[in-house]
């Protein structure tokens, strides 16, 4: 599985993407990545009606590819602790991914 996070936002306006695939790594960290994955993809759903709307909040949006099926999902980050998944994710591509 291809996994693409980009963050944008925040008080400087950022832009940054990260790209990890599943196939390209060892079994243990692969499935590591698709743990984080799986979590952050569930609690962006538990918080969808719930979102907040701000200038300066930083904003993910995933999108997973595996063979001939895609999808994105998007989620703006208000600090919540329920968002700690989705910044979880985002954290680990961005030590382990080439930009």
């Amino acid at each position: 599985m291809r996994i693409i996070v980009q963050r944008s936002g925040g008080y400087a306006g950022t832009s940054e993407t990260y790209d990890l695939d599943t196939e390209k790594m060892d079994n243990s960290s692969a499935a590591e990545l698709l743990r984080l994955v799986d979590d952050a993809e569930a609690a962006a759903k538990r918080i969808a009606q719930t979102q907040q709307i701000g200038a300066d909040f930083l904003k993910y949006e995933v999108t997973l590819s595996e063979k001939d099926r895609q999808r994105t999902w998007k989620v703006v980050d208000d600090g919540s602790v329920a968002l700690e998944p989705v910044r979880q994710l985002a954290d680990y591509l961005s030590r382990h991914s080439c930009r």
